[in-house]
């Protein structure tokens, strides 16, 4: 029978018969046969890292040794195999991933909404108790104020529910989407390597499980754990923290877009309905009117030349040319020819203005982005040592929350 210990690297191999073996082989870092007496070989162990000096094995009759080298580094028994975390580029739409999701999004968007509701009453509560106290208004008045506001917002707010819990799933759906492809652009644009790859892509629950496992619940190992976590989860976060602030520049970027094309809209709408109105003014006023000889319409002047008058509307006379000897007349009042620079002017400024917002606003979403990968990554590692596995994930999602309410407030 062939022992599970191989015989490449230094490690014994068996062959004929069966063995078992007292001590962890796997510890050792260098195997020496020291002594084949019948069915019992000795191998020793020169390794200061193992428990003992030495591991006994015992083998039936005809069994021998195929092979040991004077030093033998161990390869690591519990190592998984790299990239075995990496998820496929739509493995998240799979049924049960699916489903996951759906219920997570749900819960978290039901829990966001009761909590605010929970926190808002709370602070409308305190204010019309500060207004009983200074006699402002009576007790009844408060109950009576209170019980209003809780049938009227509970409802408003749970009526967004289903329209937030749709926004927040595609959001979802986005990111987990931006994720496979920074993978894909880190693995095949960018050559990062697989171990590299491994720690981008690595189930920060499985692996505070491993972990745990590995260094044990004493205070020693819960250090060690904690510490070899905060490594694991700063790597596994970079991707997912990365393509949330793409979702979430993106969501902005679009809003000022549909507010420049809107603003837009709105400016082309009423410069056409004040010229318009200019118009019909200018017609009932008699004001516009090619005329000869010396006299012009009322409401106009000369601008220059001599000879026969020719009037030119407001929207053609920056464009025109004048004949020679031909007058351009134009009204005084009602159109001015500065009018078209100062408008070029007010818009040059707001796109300036938008533009300035749209920059501070992305500077803040990359700092608090920055700052949440940060405290996620110790969240998940101290997590860890409370929890294995949904510690991980809860210390992960408490440590981003936090930071986002910090700054928010």
């Amino acid at each position: 029978m062939k022992s599970p210990y191989p015989s490449v690297d230094g490690w014994v191999g068996w062959i004929g018969g069966s063995a078992l073996a007292t001590g962890n082989l796997a510890m050792c870092q260098e195997a020496r046969p020291t002594l084949i007496a019948g069915g019992t070989c000795t191998i020793t162990c020169g390794n200061t890292g193992c428990n003992s000096n030495q591991r006994n094995s015992t083998q039936s009759q005809g069994t021998r040794i195929l092979a040991t080298s004077a030093i033998a580094p161990a390869p690591k028994l519990t190592d998984r195999v790299l990239l075995s975390d990496r998820r496929t580029f739509f493995a998240h739409l799979h049924p049960r991933p699916f489903v996951i999701s759906i219920f997570r999004i749900s819960s978290i968007t039901a829990s966001t909404i009761f909590a605010t509701y929970v926190t808002d009453q709370i602070e409308y509560e305190s204010a019309n108790e500060k207004l009983v106290t200074s006699g402002e208004i009576t007790g009844t008045e408060c109950d009576a104020r209170n019980k209003q506001w809780e049938g009227m917002q509970w409802k408003m707010r749970w009526s967004d529910y289903k329209m937030k819990a749709l926004v927040s799933f595609g959001k979802y759906q986005a990111t987990t989407l931006l994720m496979r492809l920074y993978e894909r652009i880190a693995d095949t644009r960018l050559k990062v390597g697989d171990e590299v790859l491994d720690k981008l892509t690595k189930d920060t629950f499985a692996s505070g499980r491993r972990k745990v496992e590995r260094n044990g619940r004493d205070v020693n190992g819960n250090q060690l754990t904690r510490s070899e976590m905060i490594t694991t989860c700063l790597w596994a976060n970079v991707i997912p923290f990365l393509a949330d602030a793409t979702v979430q520049w993106s969501v902005l970027a679009y809003g000022y877009y549909a507010y420049w094309k809107g603003r837009q809209a709105r400016r082309r709408k009423e410069e056409e309905l004040a010229k318009l109105e200019y118009e019909i003014d200018g017609n009932e006023d008699g004001g516009m009117e090619v005329v000869e000889g010396e006299e012009i319409a009322e409401n106009t002047s000369t601008v220059f030349g001599t000879g026969d008058a020719v009037v030119v509307p407001p929207s053609d006379a920056i464009d025109a040319d004048a004949d020679a000897g031909d007058e351009i007349c134009i009204p005084e009042e009602g159109w001015d020819s500065e009018e078209p620079k100062k408008k070029d002017a007010d818009q040059e400024d707001e796109v300036a203005a938008v533009t300035l917002l749209l920059f501070m606003k992305s500077c803040r979403i990359v700092f608090s982005r920055g700052v949440g990968w940060v405290a996620a990554s110790y969240g998940g590692a101290y997590g860890t040592t409370l929890w294995p596995g949904w510690g991980t994930l809860l210390g992960t999602s408490m440590g981003d929350s936090v930071v986002a309410s910090v700054l928010d407030s």
